[in-house]
């Protein structure tokens, strides 16, 4: 009763689209700014629009390694701790891998059918996961293995 009371004091609060939806609004509001003050450089001469395309480009890749190293942390983050939080991505690996499983069965002996629309939906989905699962996991096992 005690893992139950701590997962739902986890869980109690979060919402997971909001945190989205914070994170590109902050995203977008970098970028524009960043934008907006090289515009400004480039009108008041002191540089030129090629330099300004440069300086963007670079900003654009801090970004992006950025995020890359949040998500990192955040993966580093969910391997210590408690059982739930480092078996979380396993247990939606297994859990997409499953329902994509019982979907292409399925749908293969016409119990149920997958309309067209939502197939690249799932694909991408699953490819997301499983890509996420191993990708990342393989980063973090080398990283393991260096230190």
């Amino acid at each position: 009763m005690s893992g139950l009371k701590e997962i739902l004091s986890t869980v109690k609060g979060f919402n997971p689209l909001q945190q989205v939806k914070e994170g590109a609004v902050d995203i977008v509001k970098d970028l524009a700014g960043k934008g907006m003050d090289l515009f400004s450089k480039v009108q008041d001469g002191k540089i030129s629009a090629e330099q300004a395309k440069i300086d963007f480009e670079k900003f654009k890749i801090d970004a992006e390694t950025q995020t890359e190293n949040n998500i990192t942390e955040r993966w580093k983050a969910d391997a210590d701790g408690s059982w739930l939080k480092s078996n979380v991505r396993p247990l939606a690996l297994c859990w997409a891998l499953g329902n994509a499983t019982l979907m292409i069965w399925s749908d293969s002996m016409k119990w149920i059918v997958i309309e067209d629309k939502w197939i690249p939906l799932l694909t991408q989905l699953l490819l997301t996961i499983v890509g996420g699962y191993f990708a990342l996991r393989s980063i973090f096992d080398k990283n393991k293995t260096k230190k």
